[in-house]
């Protein structure tokens, strides 16, 4: 018996592909950026095929704007210790009030 729906990787791809003119009209270093973009979106699937009520793409922008949580997450992070070995207090800079918004641990 074959599968009446998609998977969630399936609906994934096919937004992959319907992607593909867009991405050919970008640069090589923007097609880059895209193809990063699009391998975070699958790091996501299973949440994707959990959330069955969302649209592939309306996962597919949670997945990207999680994936970018995290890297900023760990940016503020790499600047906050940065400033604690130099020696500058957050505030200083403006910077690090979205530090401990949130109690997480640290992404990796």
């Amino acid at each position: 018996m074959g599968r009446t729906l998609p998977t969630s990787t399936m609906l994934i791809e096919r937004e992959r592909e319907r992607w593909q003119k867009f991405r050919r009209a970008l640069r090589k270093e923007d097609q880059a950026l895209l193809d990063e973009i699009l391998d975070d979106v699958r790091r996501h699937a299973q949440a994707q095929a959990y959330a069955s009520w969302a649209t592939p793409y309306e996962a597919m922008l949670v997945a990207v704007l999680i994936e970018e949580r995290k890297r900023l997450k760990r940016l503020e992070e790499a600047v906050e210790g940065l400033r604690e070995a130099a020696g500058t207090p957050s505030g200083e800079l403006g910077l690090g009030a979205g530090l401990d918004r949130h109690k997480t641990r640290e992404y990796r």
